[in-house]
């Protein structure tokens, strides 16, 4: 059986940009962090991936996903 490479674009946004796989969004943060002795995250929110223009001369911004931690940090992926 042939799989979709997750580090393809498109298919990284499908598993990990979507609210209804915040779980495996969580782990995979949480296994990335351990790596790093980092603390794990407790839970997280997907925010908008849009970053608004600051001022008129401003690119358009876009993120593959953000998230905000419980503890209110954010994390661009």
């Amino acid at each position: 059986m042939d799989f979709l490479p997750p580090k393809n674009d498109f298919v990284f946004k499908r598993l990990f940009g979507d609210a209804h796989n915040t779980d495996i969004l969580l782990a995979f943060l949480n296994a990335v962090l351990l790596d790093a002795n980092e603390a794990p995250l407790k839970s997280i929110e997907l925010l908008n991936p849009f970053l608004d223009k600051q001022r008129e001369d401003d690119k358009l911004a876009v993120l593959d996903i953000l998230v905000r931690s419980a503890d209110d940090e954010l994390v661009d992926l």
